[in-house]
């Protein structure tokens, strides 16, 4: 991958600041990639049914199945819309937690790179870029809004 940035279109952006500042409960989802030459260009931002409070959110697992088939349907790679969890920090700094940290190492292990971003209410942004393969790379990324698009 040559992009060093998470890069996030204006609705995108939009949804996730509205997100984060509606409701006190941390909520997450995944970015939808605008293709596959631009993986880490997010086009817009989905939720995903899931259990959360002010410092925790977790994915319930029909809701992932719901939205991986519906992805499939509607034509998209999974390197399209499952590889970038994005979530919110209402009440903390972007800084991941452990539970974050245990998230990400668990959930994002199987494919061959992932992305962990959070925004606080505070729009401080936190993006990790990683690759899971014979050689492992990790590499903290910044987040830029594309606000020509």
């Amino acid at each position: 991958m040559r992009t060093k940035s998470l890069t996030l279109s204006v609705l995108a952006y939009l949804k996730l600041q509205y997100m984060c500042n509606a409701v006190d409960v941390e909520v997450g989802g995944y970015g939808l990639a605008k293709s596959l030459a631009q993986p880490l260009y997010i086009d817009d931002f989905v939720l995903v049914q899931q259990s959360c409070n002010s410092s925790y959110m977790e994915f319930d697992d029909l809701g992932i199945a719901n939205f991986m088939e519906d992805m499939a349907d509607l034509g998209y790679s999974p390197a399209q819309y499952a590889r970038i969890w994005i979530h919110t920090h209402p009440e903390m700094a972007a800084t991941p937690s452990q539970t974050d940290e245990t998230t990400f190492a668990e959930k994002f292990s199987d494919s061959d790179w992932a992305v962990m971003a959070i925004i606080s209410k505070t729009n401080d942004t936190y993006a990790r870029y990683k690759v899971n393969s014979h050689i492992s790379m990790c590499e903290r990324i910044p987040w830029v809004v594309d606000w020509e698009s």
